[in-house]
């Protein structure tokens, strides 16, 4: 079995809403044309908490205060085993948020209770459920 791609997911929730991203339709990209919940790539020798970090910082403008480890989810995607570590963003900078890098997608912000239902992936819902289960039971800290 191929060694799984180890990566981030973090769901950045703001006055009830999450942040979902709707990935380009670029050759190449595993999530092409796919809504997903934002998250990256773990650099060699980073570990994911540094990871979320930098690309919170990177992709939108985001300065991370504080987060949750959700868990790590472990999924089939375009043929690779990917290993999401999840964490839930509900302490940041609340600038305007800026889409540093559009290319690789366009995001926006929707109720947290409307965000299964329009993301592609069933990982992603379970993740989107796991947040909520959080929030709902107010164990974010």
């Amino acid at each position: 079995m191929p060694e799984r791609i180890p990566g981030v997911v973090f769901v950045v929730v703001k006055d009830g809403q999450v942040l979902l991203e709707k990935r380009p339709d670029r050759k190449g990209d595993s999530f092409r044309n796919e809504i997903i919940i934002p998250g990256g790539h773990i650099d060699p020798g980073e570990t994911a908490p540094h990871a979320v970090l930098r690309e919170l910082r990177e992709e939108l403008n985001l300065r991370l205060l504080k987060c949750r480890l959700l868990g790590s989810v472990i999924y089939g995607h375009a043929n690779k085993p990917y290993e999401a570590h999840t964490f839930l963003v509900t302490d940041f900078n609340r600038g305007e948020l800026v889409n540093v890098e559009p290319e690789k997608g366009e995001h926006w912000w929707v109720p947290i209770e409307d965000a299964r239902e329009k993301l592609s992936l069933e990982a992603s819902r379970k993740i989107i459920d796991l947040a909520r289960g959080v929030l709902v039971f107010g164990q974010d800290g």
